[in-house]
């Protein structure tokens, strides 16, 4: 296993998926395929394959994610994987797991809302899927995410 954890996660956990990007983890999210190619690819990228699927050989690379609650999958995980003393929030593009790029303030001008851009400093951007990133509203709920599983 390399370093760096990287994760695949089925169409069965796709607010996981979002939530491990937020914590600045590698996560491929793969909504459209069967297991089986599912585990094929997350194998060839030495991947860990999480999913809710119960069907699926034994194998040190899949691990079978047990609860329908976001912060338990997440408590889940980190007893396996130990994500706690990995994380790295707010590194990643929640859409496409691309690594985001700090940017000026000034190269967002007339790219992000008025008041964003009259109230904010740090930008981030994905340069994949041409997003923007601030410290929004969402950003207290993200923080209060990593509390949770910091003290779990």
């Amino acid at each position: 296993m390399s370093a760096e954890i990287k994760f695949e996660v089925d169409f069965m956990l796709g607010k996981l998926a979002t939530a491990l990007r937020m914590l600045g983890f590698n996560t491929k999210y793969v909504k459209y395929k069967k297991s089986e190619a599912i585990l094929s690819d997350s194998l060839k990228e030495n991947r860990i394959l999480l999913t809710r699927a119960h069907n699926l050989p034994e194998n040190p690379n899949i691990f079978i994610i047990e609860s329908e609650n976001l912060d338990q999958q997440l408590k889940e995980v980190d007893s396996k994987f130990k994500i706690k003393s990995k994380l790295k929030p707010f590194t990643r593009c929640l859409i496409c797991n691309t690594s985001l790029e700090v940017i000026p303030k000034s190269k967002v001008k007339g790219k992000v809302p008025f008041y964003v851009y009259q109230t904010h400093q740090e930008f981030a951007y994905c340069k994949e899927c041409h997003k923007f990133y601030w410290k929004g509203t969402h950003y207290q709920a993200m923080l209060e995410k990593i509390r949770k599983l910091n003290n779990s």
